[in-house]
């Protein structure tokens, strides 16, 4: 309500289930069915969050879920799981579907994928630049929502397990323990680089873009995000109000004419926010300014004396006809919606006749409820009398009337209910013997493993070292008779996939992200979803391979049991062994401390508890990895493995000497059990909340 009285044109809201604030005093199914009646009464729109990953046990429970809101009139969901969107398709063919911000579409090939999803606007990262926005909105013709204030994440939404493998509460689940905004010190090839004082690497300060909303305006944003929940209604009121007041200001007079008052840029920054505001990445591929640095708690009011204003009557107009002998009636209009209520039949008058007066007085009372009349006619025979609660009741009928029209426009009809098997574990999900897949992104891995290479079905080159050295890649792949994959970059921007250059003995692909899926589906490459192209269920599995993924990862964030629900495991990799990438960054460690470009063998972040975690630079497409401290390793695991027979075992080697894949490719090969190496088994024991 405070959203909706400040200007707010549509609200999202989170239900009791597969929202991404689980952790939020979220709406009850009765609270939502009303919010959805109460924003249709105002002319507005509410929308449900449905953004998070959905085992296949829970699948289930999504369309009971959805089915009442439906009903009511949702205006649209906002989705991060292929898989839901494939049964939101199926069973509620005419709700408008958002892309969720955690589905990583950072270019047009990814907008043009979820464009064949049916997906009707689409929240791309938030690390794209207005120019990649107006180039996706152009080529796509699919409308851009974008966040305009509020708190940010470090990482590439979507592409973030920091919280899920160090606490097992998933950010890809709602649950997020926010771990980036912890304290944290950078190494460069042993020697500290972060300032002592400095130790907030990871925490974004908050976004604050009312300076710069007409650029978003002109650049043909259909919608602006105003990051809320978890914040207070008076939080709620104040900034949807400012935003409101600028935007109103754009649109009378211009860009020429826009200027924000310091005063109302002080009030924003009081409310809420972490030390410092920042226009985000609409200008900057990445920047030591987007980064707190220094203690990132939130300072200022907290906003809960914040004037909430009171929802402005819903104005109607109407005529009311009273004639001897027939039945009152009373017209109520709200633009194109109309209502007529008829009420008992009119008495000629016995002495005084009714006034007119007196009836206008009567039926232009409408305190309490959510409307005024303005305008009313009444039409009227000279001699009728009619009693004070007749009058009345007409009235109440009018009102009651004219409220169930506003919100019935809206509703629909029931839809047929997919048939289920979820819950239960597949009995042939793997099927033939397990081969092994190496992914190397360095030469010396890449030399380790020739003496293995009649054992190895496919390796996996990472595209920087084809990039830096393709003869020597070739050099090394010599005798080598299997397959031959390219690793793709984890994010790609601004046309970047369509300058790697494939060498012509490379047969296939690793796609981390929709982007790349879409690129290169329907070519003569074969197409290996990645563990970050979520399927975590059977219809994500189903969607994907329809959308030309020939085999696909298991998720990093499923257990073993999870696993076998999901099925497919016969044409989907298990990574067996390596560094999980924690979080996909824009950011960059050296940028923000001043190193760009600096040349280095080793960097790497500390945490409390001194864990040593690995960061990658990728230069050629400017984005980090901040990886484990740990390789996810299940060498104690190969029983189940086997039961579950995935069709490939993948040891991905990040950080690695060529000495030490030659002692892990030992213990693989060798059939070892346990390791006196330092691993984790990751979640395939463990279930992700």
């Amino acid at each position: 309500m405070a959203a909706l009285s400040s200007g707010a044109d549509a609200v999202y809201a989170g239900g009791g289930a597969f929202g991404a604030r689980a952790y939020a005093r979220n709406f009850t199914d009765e609270e939502l069915l009303r919010a959805i009646d109460t924003a249709h009464l105002y002319g507005k729109k509410l929308y449900l969050t449905v953004n998070t990953l959905c085992k296949e046990r829970e699948f289930s429970e999504l369309y009971d879920f959805l089915t009442p809101f439906y009903k009511a009139g949702l205006d649209a969901v906002i989705v991060q799981d292929v898989g839901i969107v494939s049964l939101i398709r199926e069973c509620f063919p005419s709700m408008p579907i958002h892309a969720s911000t955690q589905m990583t579409i950072t270019g047009i090939p990814g907008a043009l994928f979820a464009r064949s999803l049916g997906m009707d606007r689409i929240v791309p990262a938030r690390e794209l630049s207005l120019k990649e926005l107006c180039a996706i909105r152009k080529e796509t013709g699919l409308e851009l929502e974008t966040f305009i204030h509020g708190a940010m994440c470090y990482s590439y939404s979507g592409q973030c397990l920091f919280s899920s493998f160090l606490g097992g509460r998933s950010g890809n689940r709602g649950r997020c323990a926010q771990p980036c905004r912890l304290e944290y010190r950078a190494f460069c090839d042993g020697r500290q680089i972060s300032k002592k004082e400095e130790p907030y690497l990871l925490s974004m300060k908050d976004l604050c873009t009312i300076e710069i909303l007409p650029k978003l305006i002109e650049a043909g944003i259909a919608s602006f995000k105003i990051e809320g929940r978890m914040k207070s209604p008076g939080y709620t009121a104040f900034v949807t109000s400012m935003y409101r007041k600028y935007m109103d200001l754009y649109y009378e007079k211009g860009a020429e004419g826009y200027r924000v008052d310091e005063a109302d840029l002080v009030s924003l920054k009081q409310r809420y926010v972490r030390t410092d505001i920042q226009t985000g990445y609409y200008d900057v591929r990445n920047s030591r300014k987007l980064i707190t640095l220094k203690q990132p708690s939130y300072e200022g009011s907290k906003s809960e004396a914040d004037t909430i204003p009171a929802m402005s009557a819903i104005e109607l107009t109407g005529e009311a006809g009273f004639y001897t002998g027939e039945q009152m009636t009373l017209t109520l209009r709200a633009g194109d919606i109309s209502f007529t209520a008829k009420g008992e039949v009119c008495q000629k008058a016995v002495n005084r006749p009714m006034d007119r007066a007196a009836i206008e007085k009567q039926l232009l009372k409408t305190g309490g409820s959510e409307f005024s009349i303005k305008n009313l006619d009444i039409d009227m025979a000279d001699d009728i009398f009619v009693p004070v609660g007749q009058l009345n009741a007409l009235r109440r009928e009018a009102l009651e009337g004219i409220k169930e029209a506003l919100i019935s426009g809206h509703t629909r009809g029931n839809e047929t209910k997919p048939s289920y098997d979820a819950g239960k574990e597949d009995e042939n999900s793997g099927a033939g013997s397990m081969k092994c897949s190496v992914l190397t992104e360095t030469l010396p891995q890449l030399k380790a493993l020739r003496p293995y290479f009649s054992k190895i079905s496919r390796i996996y080159v990472d595209y920087s070292l084809f990039m830096r050295d393709a003869n020597a890649v070739r050099k090394c792949l010599e005798g080598f008779e299997s397959e031959v994959f390219m690793a793709l970059p984890y994010i790609v921007r601004e046309g970047d996939v369509g300058r790697i250059s494939l060498p012509e003995y490379v047969c296939g692909v690793l796609c981390r992200s929709y982007e790349e899926l879409e690129y290169f589906a329907g070519s003569d490459l074969i197409c290996v979803a990645d563990s970050g192209v979520y399927s975590f269920n059977k219809r994500a599995c189903e969607l994907l391979l329809e959308k030309g993924a020939h085999e696909l990862t298991l998720p990093l964030e499923l257990n073993i049991h999870e696993m076998r629900e999901r099925g497919h495991a016969g044409i989907s990799e298990l990574v067996f062994y390596g560094r999980v990438p924690m979080m996909i960054s824009a950011g960059c460690i050296l940028k923000t401390l001043d190193m760009c470009g600096r040349q280095h063998e080793e960097l790497y972040l500390t945490d409390r508890k001194n864990s040593r975690m690995p960061v990658i630079n990728d230069c050629g497409f400017c984005s980090n990895r901040i990886l484990n401290s740990v390789p996810t390793y299940l060498i104690g695991e190969r029983k189940a493995i086997a039961s579950l027979s995935p069709g490939h075992l993948r040891l991905h080697f990040t950080t690695e000497s060529g000495d030490e894949c030659t002692s892990v490719l030992d213990e693989f090969f060798g059939g070892a059990v346990s390791t006196d190496r330092p691993y984790t088994a990751g979640h395939f024991r463990k279930s992700v909340q």
